[in-house]
């Protein structure tokens, strides 16, 4: 089964992944380009930059997890949970 990458075509990402991830506050995330990719809650405003690579999962924390160049890693950056996050 191939994995959708990330960043290959702006509008066919937002279209397939917009109101597919839900935020921790529960509201889905949308998908907008400003200077990249980011996953946007209207609810909350939180904001996360979509990274290059493959959608690879659920992060433990809830949000998706991706298969980058540099290995497995969260949505959020900044998760604490990201160095457990794998395929």
């Amino acid at each position: 089964m191939s994995r959708p990458r990330l960043h290959a075509n702006r509008g066919r990402v937002a279209a397939r992944f917009g109101g597919e991830w839900a935020c921790r506050c529960g509201a889905a995330l949308d998908i907008a380009a400003d200077r990249g990719l980011h996953a946007r809650c209207p609810d909350c405003d939180a904001s996360y930059r979509l990274p290059r690579g493959t959608v690879d999962g659920a992060c433990e924390c809830g949000l998706p997890a991706f298969e980058t160049p540099s290995g497995p890693r969260c949505l959020d950056v900044d998760c604490e949970r990201a160095a457990e996050t794998g395929p």
